[in-house]
């Protein structure tokens, strides 16, 4: 059976109704989900940022990246949101970290243990 915009129910809906008549042993929707790609950036070095989306060739722990493309999906966020880094060491010079607004502050600390 083809569930048409004549039902006027959904293909969950007809397929309820037809296991509640008896009239049908067996009945259930073939719906076919459409899924669109998750945004991946342009950055030939992502597939090595194995923190952003892990992939089975990194001997890391399934489930250590972010998640980035998944949530990016979502919302790929906004100039006037600030993150902070806190970081042990990372390269200031590095082209993801140029542009304008990229870097608006910056606080060099030493600690000795």
């Amino acid at each position: 059976m083809k569930v048409t915009s004549a039902a006027n129910l959904n293909p969950i809906k007809v397929a309820n109704k037809l296991m509640e008549s008896g009239k049908v042993e067996y009945a259930e929707p073939n719906l076919i989900t459409k899924f669109k790609r998750m945004y991946t950036p342009k950055d030939p070095l992502f597939n090595e940022q194995w923190h952003l989306s892990a992939t089975p060739d990194f001997d890391i722990a399934e489930g250590a990246d972010v998640s980035a493309p998944e949530a990016w999906g979502l919302n790929r966020g906004k100039r006037e949101i600030v993150i902070a880094l806190v970081d042990d060491g990372f390269d200031l010079d590095h082209p993801d970290f140029s542009g304008d607004g990229k870097i608006v502050s910056q606080k060099i600390m030493w600690m000795e243990i």
